[in-house]
């Protein structure tokens, strides 16, 4: 069952990456830390570890996904353990050509602490959002109100919600800074694993799932395609010489 593994991610991953335009896959590949860690999203950590890790280029924008666990040694002498902070999926996407305005971060399942200590220890503020279902559901903040607005409509709402479910989540956050928008997704499920022993690793239904997986992803580099920075520019710059005359 092992080599049965092995020869799933030795063979057959590298193959299906390529059905999905100009992808790579490499079983023991990692997302750079360095650039996860301005996203002011990660949790405390200590070590690392990756696989799965899938890398390539859709309408210009670079992507990387891969499976990572965030662990911390915490306690001393008889009470030192390791804790889990993250197990799960982890996206990072790259514009490149574009910067973000600002610095938006989402995140569910939050504790009221994080969200008194993210506007008590930085310039973020809590993103005014128009769905009061969606801010029941996401703490949302922002440096900049306009682009928060703009980056998480319904429609980018609907694609997260989808990849959340997608992936079996449990609790999920994102952020959009610099020229990134980094999504991580914690779930206990292993994904990218080979389909059962007695059934064909080739077999179309495993190849369609994983296709689906990941064309919720492009549906996601799909909204970002769409974001213009010069068009926000204006419509801020008109919001606050409107609120300077009121």
């Amino acid at each position: 069952k092992r080599e049965y593994a092995r020869g799933y991610k030795d063979k057959i991953l590298p193959k299906l990456a390529k059905v999905f335009g100009e992808f790579i896959y490499q079983a023991d590949g990692r997302i750079n830390m360095d650039k996860l860690k301005l996203s002011k999203i990660l949790p405390s950590f200590d070590r690392y570890k990756s696989e799965d890790y899938f890398r390539g280029t859709y309408k210009g924008v670079e992507m990387e996904f891969s499976e990572i666990k965030l662990t911390e040694q915490q306690g001393s002498g008889k009470n030192k353990r390791t804790v889990t902070k993250f197990k799960g999926l982890c996206i990072l996407l790259d514009m490149k050509s574009k910067k973000f305005l600002g610095h938006t971060t989402l995140q569910r399942n939050a504790s009221k602490i994080s969200e008194w200590f993210k506007e008590k220890s930085s310039k973020m503020k809590r993103a005014r959002m128009a769905d009061p279902e969606f801010e029941k559901m996401f703490d949302a903040y922002t440096t900049d109100q306009v682009e928060a607005r703009y980056l998480i409509d319904p429609l980018m709402i609907e694609d997260l919600k989808g990849l959340y479910e997608e992936y079996d989540g449990k609790s999920m956050s994102a952020a959009w800074y610099d020229s990134q928008m980094l999504i991580m997704i914690a779930s206990n499920h292993n994904h990218f694993e080979p389909a059962n022993i007695k059934i064909p690793a080739t077999d179309p239904e495993s190849v369609l799932n994983m296709k689906h997986e990941i064309g919720q992803i492009l549906g996601i580099v799909d909204r970002l395609d769409l974001y213009d920075p010069f068009a926000l520019e204006e419509e801020r710059l008109k919001e606050e010489r409107e609120a300077e005359i009121a």
